[in-house]
């Protein structure tokens, strides 16, 4: 009871930091800190902690990721890509509604961190035409770009799930099928219909060329996918070879001197998204090594929960705190494995509690650098999304008691 006691007083304290407006970086050093503390992790072990995280490999590579992912944001500017997608998409449809989701969701295809960010560029352009606030394009891009998680092969946490539940990834991505058609469903009804109906934008059927020149302008989408997932190839390698193409186009156009590559470089670097990175890699880091999480399952189970809650509330609050589902289901699959076993309506239950917990997560990559990208409020952005996640939750209840 000690322990949930605990959590409780740390998460009033981080959303006190938020609502105090401290960048959210630094709320996260300071929570990592205080979650040390609270759980009396040694000095030692929390500087060891600090240093290994800062200095890994893999928290380095994140942020090359996050950069070369706001580099091809601006060079997409730059070139006139960004326009030329957006014009490309716009003739596929009579009004700019439809469009507004399709580009968020076809970057949903790449399983990369901080992915929303990589499509906000486009859905900016997109959605320029309806004046919406930054809470909003935030809402709507990112909605969009998380909907292929729970059925698409290619998301390392589908194929993780896959191996501990000890069955075909195509059992459990029809198993999941639902789930993305039904936050389709939410995305729709929560934010897209209540955007205004713009007259029409063209003329006319769709000639394959449209649909031709549509996929052929999102050919760095395609590169990423054949480079990176089906190739084997780093998703860092591939972002740096899409930049160097980026580079090359603007050279051939003479578009490109020395004063212009150099703004470019320098302003796709952000001090805010830096520390943000290291933040959430330090508090990951920081919970792992505290060992606090480990006596959870056994906590609830002592409180005498139903089941079914526990089956919820363990694969939510994991989701909520890591912000990553490969994390959420390593963890949470393992404790509940001898329950869920064999049973794919129960698995997907679990599955989708946590990711419940991953959309509302502000350690999540995507959520937290969109903020930074739009400059939107967190208060006014979780008022946005809390009602289609909690509906989200309902539908997992329903589902399984369904099937």
């Amino acid at each position: 009871m000690f322990l949930l006691l605990r959590i409780a007083i740390l998460s009033v304290i981080f959303i006190v930091l938020l609502r105090l407006k401290l960048p959210v970086g630094f709320s996260f050093l300071a929570l990592s800190f205080l979650w040390a503390l609270f759980f009396s992790m040694p000095l030692l072990s929390f500087s060891r902690s600090l240093f290994l995280t800062i200095f890994s490999f893999s928290t380095i590579r994140l942020y090359v990721v996050v950069y070369l992912i706001a580099l091809i944001g601006i060079m997409l500017k730059q070139t006139g890509e960004a326009d030329a997608i957006v014009e490309s998409v716009s003739r596929l449809f009579r009004e700019p509604r439809p469009a507004v989701t399709i580009l968020p969701a076809v970057i949903g295809l790449l399983p990369m961190p901080g992915g929303a960010v990589f499509s906000a560029p486009l859905f900016e352009k997109s959605a320029a035409v309806f004046s919406l606030p930054p809470e909003e394009k935030l809402a709507i891009n990112y909605w969009f770009r998380h909907l292929w998680e729970y059925c698409w092969p290619l998301y390392p946490g589908l194929i993780l799930a896959s191996e501990m539940l000890d069955v075909p990834v195509t059992c459990l991505m029809a198993s999941q099928f639902p789930f993305t058609l039904f936050m389709i469903l939410l995305g729709l009804i929560f934010f897209i219909l209540p955007l205004p109906r713009i007259g029409a934008k063209r003329d006319g059927k769709v000639s394959f060329r449209d649909i031709l020149n549509f996929l052929l302008r999102l050919w760095f989408v395609w590169v990423i996918i054949v480079c990176s997932v089906l190739g084997g190839v780093d998703i860092a390698v591939a972002l740096a070879l899409i930049s160097l193409v980026f580079l090359v186009m603007l050279l051939l156009r003479k578009a490109l001197s020395s004063k212009l590559f150099f703004s470019i470089l320098r302003d796709a670097f952000s001090f805010e998204i830096l520390v943000l990175v290291l933040s959430v890699m330090v508090f990951k880091r920081v919970i792992e090594a505290s060992g606090a999480l480990d006596g959870l399952p056994a906590v609830l189970s002592a409180l005498g929960l139903p089941e079914l809650f526990i089956l919820f509330i363990i694969p939510f609050f994991l989701g909520l705190v890591t912000g990553v589902n490969f994390a959420y289901i390593g963890i949470s699959f393992a404790v509940v494995l001898p329950i869920i076993s064999g049973n794919l309506p129960l698995a997907a239950f679990v599955y989708s509690s946590g990711f419940a917990g991953v959309l509302l997560s502000p350690v999540h990559l995507c959520l937290a650098l969109s903020k930074i990208y739009f400059g939107a409020d967190w208060g006014k952005v979780y008022k946005l999304l809390f009602l289609p996640v909690l509906l989200l939750i309902v539908f997992s209840f329903i589902f399984l008691l369904v099937r």
